[in-house]
């Protein structure tokens, strides 16, 4: 199984939206995908049709209250453990010193029943976010094409090496996802200059999809509906298919 973390510390660069439409991308080519929320907002089990808080998912998980095959929902984009507003205080519940690594350890034990997992971060650096980042192999960093999209990237490639340094775990950034993005501005092209400059010093890309900006992506969201299938041939349907292909490319 191929772990895919979606992780930006800034909030609304789509790292959600990504995180659904990787895994359903994935999921309409055949592969087996299981999405992980490991977000207390829920957004992700909420956009794919899950109610995180009547469903067992990620809390109790991670409290050890149930087995990983009992936490997994089903999805129109595959297999889902979601999460709830009952994790929002993670940080002081999860205080045991292996509580970094209780997702990956229970990863394990279906690692052998899916091709990819995705995992959705909050955009908080905690207990949560750590255990997306002890257990991904790759990462991908949406970023949104505006003037303050340079934010957190610098902290968020630090956590980066620090866990690869002090946690002896190697995770790839695979590269950087460029989010509502209109080529025919002047400040996307600016944006995407800087961010070309900042993949490079980091050792990664910018990815040659760019996600261009359309309401049918939160039309579908609010309907919980199958962005591929809601407005096909839509912009940024289009574009999350090809960023799909670039990933698989990249890792397959």
């Amino acid at each position: 199984m191929k772990t895919i973390m979606i992780a930006n510390q800034k909030g609304g660069v789509g790292k959600t939206t990504t995180a659904a439409a990787l895994g359903l991308g994935l999921n309409k080519r055949g592969f087996r995908v299981l999405l992980v929320d490991t977000d207390p907002q829920g957004n992700l089990s909420s956009s794919l049709g899950i109610d995180p808080d009547s469903a067992c998912g990620l809390f109790e998980l991670l409290n050890g209250d149930n087995g990983i095959k009992d936490c997994i929902c089903s999805s129109f984009a595959g297999d889902v453990i979601p999460c709830s507003i009952m994790l929002a205080d993670a940080d002081r519940r999860l205080t045991q010193p292996y509580a970094y690594s209780i997702l990956d350890e229970k990863l394990g034990d279906i690692c052998n029943d899916y091709d990819y997992c995705i995992i959705d971060a909050p955009p908080s650096l905690g207990i949560l976010s750590m255990n997306g980042f002890s257990t991904a192999q790759y990462l991908i960093v949406p970023v949104n094409a505006s003037a303050f999209s340079l934010q957190g990237l610098s902290s968020l490639f630090s956590i980066i090496s620090a866990v690869r340094e002090k946690g002896k775990h190697e995770i790839k950034i695979l590269g950087i996802l460029i989010t509502r993005f209109n080529s025919k501005t002047r400040l996307s092209k600016e944006v995407l200059a800087v961010l070309e400059n900042t993949a490079h010093q980091a050792g990664t890309r910018v990815f040659d999809a760019k996600i261009r900006q359309g309401v049918s992506i939160e039309m579908a969201q609010a309907r919980r509906e199958d962005l591929y299938e809601f407005r096909s041939g839509s912009k940024p349907a289009d574009d999350y298919s090809r960023f799909t292909e670039e990933v698989l490319e990249l890792i397959s």
